[in-house]
This record gives C-alpha cells, structure tokens and sequence, in this order.
C-alpha cells in the first residue's frame, strides 16, 4: 500500500539527487568499518550500522561527512563533520 503524498516525496527525493554524486564503496570501506565498530564497541558508545557503513565510507574516501546526525557521528575518530543546517544554508534548485 502506497501512502497519500509519497508520490509527491518521490519526486522531490529524485530532483534534490541530480545534484548529487553517489560515490561507488571503495575496497578499503570494511576495513574502516572493522576498526570503527572495535573501536566503538569497546568504548561502549557504538553506532548503528548505516551509521558505521556512512562512517566508513567518508574516511575511506577521506572526505567530510555532511549531517544534521553530528552526535552520533561525532564518536567516530577522525571523522570529518559539518552540518549545514547550522553552518549555513542550502537551496536545491533555484
């Protein structure tokens, strides 16, 4: 069953997507994520796994992760964050 307005959802999803880059997961990605979820783990502060997999595929990419999430992903050593909803403002389109 579909839900009222999803359609409408689906539409604006897909055009905010043209103006993004989906990257491919690099080999190194499950190495990253073996260590984050050690390291995690460990410290008792572990994340869930999307999280983890975002979380690894930014370092293994060596780029800075874009989220509103920066609490849970601010556990992660040397994680690159920013938040634009705070730093500053985004416009999609035009």
């Amino acid at each position: 069953m579909v839900k009222s307005g999803s359609s409408r959802l689906v539409q604006q999803l897909e055009r905010i997507l043209e103006f993004l880059t989906v990257l491919p997961l690099e080999s190194t990605v499950d190495k990253h994520y073996a260590v984050i979820r050690k390291h995690l783990e460990q410290a008792g502060t572990p994340i869930g796994p999307n999280d983890l997999l975002i979380a690894a595929h930014s370092l293994a990419l060596d780029l800075t992760l874009v989220t509103a999430n920066t609490r849970e992903f601010e556990r992660v050593p040397a994680l690159k964050l920013e938040n634009w909803l705070i730093d500053s403002v985004i416009i999609f389109g035009g």
